[in-house]
């Protein structure tokens, strides 16, 4: 079983359409624009703490923006925020989510990962826009997942002189169904989407009968996914 694993962000106003395809836009390159163009990291609230980054650490990769490509950068993806930071020679830069088109990373910090504007896929539907997802398992039907911040605020209580002084910020993942220009939350009773087609409900109920599917198992969903790119055989 062969995994790519993407980011895939919701915004070009283009119909992603069936004929497209995924990897047409995740391979999609053009002329590269001025890195040093966009605006300089504004600086972090204070007494927050927590993960705000998908990974914490810098990696090289290429940058598809609405104007072009930006090659061989440092690159990382700050969820809290919703966006996108370029080191550059004069210093950190910010590219804003409904910029991106797709961010693939060339020394990726685990597998090759790839960043994709969510509207790419889905700019006629009424999934969130300008939300970058990760591709977890790339074909006819993929998986994806999404990532989405939460402040756990602070609980000190000065009588007690106890609990935290600071808010925490953690970071939390959903998984979707993505074919064609449709994205379905994996939550509970899915099969019952009325984005899925009659037929794409009857296998996952029959799949659902013979076999455990926990949503927030990767290996778990991606057997699923496996079975409808093969369409129950």
């Amino acid at each position: 079983m062969k995994k790519h694993v993407l980011f895939i962000s919701l915004l070009c106003l283009s119909s992603f359409g069936g004929a497209q395809g995924l990897k047409s836009i995740v391979y999609d390159t053009e002329v590269a624009p001025n890195p040093n163009s966009f605006q300089p990291l504004p600086l972090p609230e204070p007494n927050t703490t927590g993960q705000t980054y998908l990974h914490e650490e810098w990696s090289v990769g290429d940058l598809t923006v609405q104007s072009g490509v930006i090659k061989q950068l440092p690159l990382r993806f700050d969820v809290y925020n919703n966006q996108i930071e370029i080191n550059t020679e004069e210093g950190i830069k910010v590219c804003p989510i409904e910029l991106v088109k797709t961010v693939k990373y060339t020394t990726p910090v685990f597998e090759e990962v790839i960043l994709v504007n969510s509207s790419q896929i889905v700019a006629n539907s009424s999934f969130q826009r300008n939300k970058l997802l990760k591709v977890e398992y790339l074909g006819e039907y993929s998986l994806l997942k999404g990532f989405s911040t939460r402040i756990i605020e602070a609980s000190y209580r000065p009588e007690f002189g106890a609990g935290s002084r600071t808010h925490r910020i953690v970071i939390n993942e959903q998984y979707y169904l993505q074919n064609e220009n449709r994205i379905i939350p994996l939550e509970k009773s899915f099969e019952d989407s009325e984005e899925l087609r009659k037929e794409e409900q009857d296998l996952i109920k029959n799949y659902k009968k013979q076999n455990k599917i926990r949503s927030k198992n990767q290996e778990s969903l991606i057997e699923l996914i496996e079975f409808l790119n093969n369409k129950g055989a």
